[in-house]
């Protein structure tokens, strides 16, 4: 017996005491998997709900929801959406600025801003500015018979049949009217009336509208009719100031293309030639759509934005210098044979629309010209050299042939220098539209069609 116990005390009740433990720790675990296994069928239980839920709301509203879900997710793929259009305006910030720190731009736009600022400030009048406030005691006048008497008289006081056509004296109130009327007659008008100097102006614009046979009948009908809207007898304004402001206007035909050229040809040939990241800009997620449209944003944005800092320059500085007498005086005070019925503010707002128009197209033309050269020089060289070409080739294109000699004149060289002498129109479906509308919506057409031909060929780029 006291063997036995100290068998069970020495050895059995360890042995024992072992196997209790390790069956306990099995216990646990087992417990342990079943719980694991509980909380897994819980949460597939769960998620299977939510779906079922979920499916049967799209059920019960299968019409209207349907679309707004197919709206939600056309909007989450498209480059529309929030995170896309961040990304879209970070590239377009980033391009902006990569613009504006070009030294070469920045040398273009001081170029360009001294030079408008020399043509408006030294503008080379014929009258000081006392002459021109004596000249005021005739503006706001009708131009009739009295008014015409009066100058006549001044005129041809001392010989009635010498041939003086102007009043050189610039002291004198009829000195600008002078010129105005006698730039008319051409001839000594001391017979002549306040009628024969409209006849005679009249007469100048059918001769221009039939020369050559350049306008059809409909197009003729088209401006009788807007000639019957000018106001006669005329207001006279001395409108030697607006004079000037159209000669600057003029001249952004050539200075757009130039400045153009010079700022933007290196938008995308400076990744390819320069620093030679195309390829690398090209394989990332945002390289293709996104950046070729950032770029385009910004680089017309620069050149219209500048633009309209120019003309906002230009008439700010007339106005300050010149004053603002006859901006509500007819076309006619400047161009005479014209049978637009405008007055100049009317005018100036005409040239306005059509500088930025050009400013545009031209932006769009130097940008899509990069993206397909490769070559800044190139560029500069194309768009210089093709915009003389077609200047200088209107005296030598016979104006009987009358498309191709229209398609020459509709550039924007030609277009900013005269275009309210210009009576060749484009008829749509029986509406005729002149000149600066025409070319207005032609450089905004063609620009269109050179962004998706540059956004093709840019998508077509081949990452060696």
């Amino acid at each position: 017996q006291r063997k036995l116990t100290l068998f069970f005390v020495h050895i059995a009740e360890p042995v024992m005491y072992k196997q209790g433990y390790d069956t306990l720790i099995e216990e646990r675990k087992r417990e342990k998997r079943k719980r694991e296994k509980r909380k897994k069928k819980k949460r597939k239980e769960k998620i299977e709900k939510r779906e079922k839920v979920r499916r049967g709301k799209m059920r019960r509203n299968s019409g209207n929801e349907d679309k707004k879900s197919i709206k939600e997710a056309s909007k989450n793929s498209s480059i529309f959406n929030k995170r896309d259009f961040s990304n879209f305006s970070t590239i377009f910030r980033f391009e902006c600025k990569k613009i504006l720190r070009n030294r070469l731009v920045t040398a273009a736009c001081l170029i360009m801003l001294a030079f408008y600022l020399v043509i408006v400030i030294f503008y080379s009048s014929k009258w000081t500015g006392e002459e021109k406030i004596i000249q005021k005691a005739v503006s706001g006048r009708i131009l009739d018979d009295e008014l015409l008497g009066e100058l006549k008289e001044a005129l041809y006081s001392e010989d009635k049949d010498s041939g003086r056509l102007f009043i050189e004296d610039g002291t004198n109130p009829y000195s600008a009217l002078s010129y105005y009327v006698g730039n008319i007659f051409r001839k000594n008008y001391a017979d002549f009336d306040s009628r024969a100097f409209y006849e005679i102006i009249d007469e100048k614009m059918d001769k221009t509208m039939r020369e050559d046979e350049l306008c059809y009948e409909g197009e003729i009908e088209f401006w009788n009719k807007q000639k019957q809207n000018i106001e006669r007898p005329l207001v006279w304004y001395n409108a030697d100031n607006f004079e000037q402001m159209r000669g600057a206007f003029s001249t952004y035909g050539i200075m757009g293309v130039l400045f153009a050229s010079l700022c933007l040809s290196q938008v995308y040939a400076r990744e390819y030639r320069q620093i030679k990241t195309g390829q690398m800009v090209f394989c990332t997620a945002k390289g293709k759509s996104t950046v070729y449209f950032a770029r385009l944003l910004a680089g017309c944005v620069f050149c219209v934005g500048y633009t309209t800092v120019i003309l906002i320059v230009i008439l700010l500085i007339s106005f300050l210098l010149y004053g603002t007498e006859g901006l509500h005086g007819a076309i006619q005070l400047i161009a005479p044979y014209t049978p637009m019925a405008l007055d100049i503010i009317g005018l100036i707002r005409i040239y306005v629309g059509l500088i930025l128009a050009t400013s545009l197209f031209y932006a769009v033309v130097a940008l899509v010209l990069s993206q397909l050269l490769k070559n800044s020089v190139a560029v500069m060289g194309v768009m210089t050299g093709v915009s003389l070409l077609l200047y200088a080739l209107i005296p030598h294109v016979p104006e009987d042939n009358r498309i191709l000699s229209q398609i020459i004149y509709y550039q924007p060289i030609t277009v900013l220098e005269d275009f309210f002498y210009e009576f060749r129109t484009v008829c749509i479906g029986g509406h005729y539209f002149p000149v600066y509308q025409a070319a207005s919506a032609i450089y905004l057409l063609i620009a269109v069609l050179l962004v998706l031909a540059g956004h093709k060929s840019y998508l077509r780029f081949q990452v060696k």
